[in-house]
C-alpha cells in the first residue's frame, strides 16, 4: 500500500524490493509483481530497471490502462518520446477521453516538438479540467515555441486574473517578451 501511495517516505525500499522479487520467483508471470517492482525502482530513481519491470507486465496485460500508462510515462521520463507516444496513443484508443493519458501524451508530444498533436491533446484536457494551471500554462509554451505571441500573451492575461504572482507565469511572459523583441516582423503585428 505505502508503494502506491506515499511519495515522501522511503525507509521501506529494501523491504519492499526483497519481498516483491521473492513474489517474483514464486510467479514469474504475475502482472502486479512487475508493477510494484516497477513502480519501486521508479521511486528508487533507477528508471532503466522501472522500464524493464513495466515492459514486462505490460506484456502480461496488453489492455491494462495502468501498466501501459506507467510503462509511457517511464519511457516519457527517459526521454523516448516516440515510444512513449505509441504506447499511449494505442491506450487513448481503448480508454477515449482518458484524463491521465491526454495529460501524459500532451507533455510528450510537447517535449517532442508535435506542437500540433500537443495543442490538441492540451485542449482536450483543458476541456475536461478548465481551471487546470498547469495545462493552461503548458498551452502558452507551445504557443511562444510557435511564435504565436499574441495568442500566448492573451492566454497569460487571463491566468494572471486568477494568480499574479505565479513565478511560471512572469517568466513565460519574460520569455514571450525576449523571443518577440528579437522578431521585428511578430513584434509589429
Amino acid at each position: 500500500v505505502l508503494l502506491t501511495s506515499s511519495n515522501s517516505q522511503t525507509d521501506y525500499y529494501n523491504q519492499s524490493q526483497a519481498a516483491l522479487s521473492a513474489a517474483l520467483e514464486l510467479k514469474s508471470d504475475s502482472v502486479l509483481v512487475h508493477y510494484l517492482l516497477g513502480t519501486l525502482y521508479q521511486r528508487m530513481g533507477d528508471l532503466n530497471s522501472s522500464r524493464r519491470m513495466y515492459e514486462k507486465a505490460a506484456e502480461l496485460a496488453e489492455d491494462c490502462l495502468e501498466v501501459n500508462y506507467a510503462f509511457a510515462n517511464v519511457l516519457y521520463l527517459q526521454g523516448n518520446y516516440e515510444e512513449a507516444q505509441d504506447i499511449a496513443s494505442e491506450m487513448l484508443d481503448i480508454f477515449p477521453g482518458n484524463l491521465k493519458l491526454l495529460k501524459l501524451l500532451s507533455q510528450v508530444a510537447t517535449k517532442w516538438g508535435n506542437y500540433a498533436l500537443a495543442e490538441s491533446y492540451i485542449n482536450q484536457v483543458l476541456q475536461q479540467e478548465p481551471e487546470n494551471s498547469q495545462f493552461l500554462l503548458l498551452r502558452v509554451e507551445v504557443l511562444i515555441d510557435q511564435s504565436n505571441y499574441v495568442k500566448a500573451v492573451s492566454l497569460l492575461d487571463i491566468y494572471s486574473r486568477v494568480d499574479k504572482v505565479s513565478k511560471d507565469c512572469l517568466l513565460l511572459r519574460s520569455r514571450i517578451q525576449n523571443e518577440w523583441n528579437k522578431n521585428p516582423v511578430a513584434a509589429a503585428a
